[in-house]
């Protein structure tokens, strides 16, 4: 579905099918990272909790100046150190490993399911954060190519991957069509969305709004799942979150766009309460001032009915 609206919206747009020439290698660099990072993400939720494995894969914007200082030679600081340490302290709270002595605990010990899980999640986040390294790349390449490219490559690789590793099934029933219908409406809306968000916004204040999606995935968890969370879980979670959402912080801090967001809040309110109290410590004044514009309001409208 996602590939034929993306291809339909490129060919009307008649954007390059192949890209800009000089983004090639990025392009389908690009669609290949994305493709194994949904992959890991899918099947890392079959074998741990959807919290657990929603707060891993979305630590990836702390690993994203790493990869940035490797491939991109992105200057790499005290605080982008902190933040990679932060997060790797709420990875291990979330996947608590037994050969740690403080998570060590012989009445839940990890299971081949879990470990399984851990690394899907983790390898979803790390191919997550080289998508978004081929992403800064793809500056010329529209936004629908990007998206189509990405498809066809899930489409080919999953198909290959299940023959391999998997058994083809097709849907039961139609209540699980409907299901994979909406799984690919909400993939065009993401994607359509967060190319959006990227040019309408700086990456800074993204990467703050997407750690709402671990809020949102514990509410589904609870309410729909009825699968418990726990303590360490949660602190974990609530660790990355606040990694991600400093690393954005720093961003707009770099850029200068939070102080100028800051003044302009500022600003206005300043500009609103001077207003406020004007008209209420002086109304004869304000009336006075007023009372020409309004006279003048009404001779024009007798003179023109």
């Amino acid at each position: 579905m996602q590939a034929v609206f993306f291809g339909a919206l490129a060919v009307y747009k008649r954007a390059p099918m192949l890209g800009n020439e000089n983004e090639r290698w990025h392009l389908f660099g690009r669609a290949i990272t994305g493709t194994m990072n949904q992959g890991g993400w899918y099947l890392s939720v079959r074998k741990i909790s959807l919290m657990d494995s929603s707060a891993i894969f979305y630590s990836a914007p702390v690993f994203v100046g790493l990869l940035a200082f490797v491939f991109l030679k992105e200057p790499f600081g005290l605080f982008e150190g902190i933040s990679v340490i932060v997060t790797i302290v709420g990875v291990l709270l979330i996947s608590r490993p037994q050969f740690i002595p403080f998570f060590a605990d012989a009445s839940h010990p990890m299971t081949s399911d879990t470990i399984e899980g851990l690394i899907l999640a983790l390898f979803g986040s790390f191919t997550f954060a080289l998508s978004n390294i081929h992403l800064r790349k793809l500056q010329k390449t529209s936004t629908e190519v990007i998206a189509f490219w990405f498809s066809i490559f899930t489409i080919i690789l999953g198909t290959v991957l299940v023959l391999c590793f998997d058994e083809m099934k097709w849907p039961q029933d139609y209540m699980q069509w409907i299901l994979i219908l909406l799984v690919g409406i909400c993939g065009i809306f993401g994607q359509v969305s967060f190319a959006l968000a990227l040019k309408i916004e700086r990456a800074g204040p993204v990467s703050i709004a997407q750690t709402s999606n671990i809020v949102i995935v514990l509410i589904y968890q609870l309410a729909f799942f009825n699968e418990p969370v726990s303590m360490l879980s949660l602190v974990g979670a609530l660790l990355i979150g606040g990694s991600v959402m400093l690393t954005g912080f720093k961003e707009m801090l770099r850029t200068g766009q939070l102080m100028e967001n800051i003044k302009q809040v500022t600003t206005r309110t300043v500009t609103w309460q001077l207003d406020h109290v004007g008209v209420e410590s002086h109304p004869q004044k304000y009336s006075a001032n007023c009372a020409p514009a309004i006279s003048a309001n009404n001779n024009n409208l007798h003179k023109n009915p």
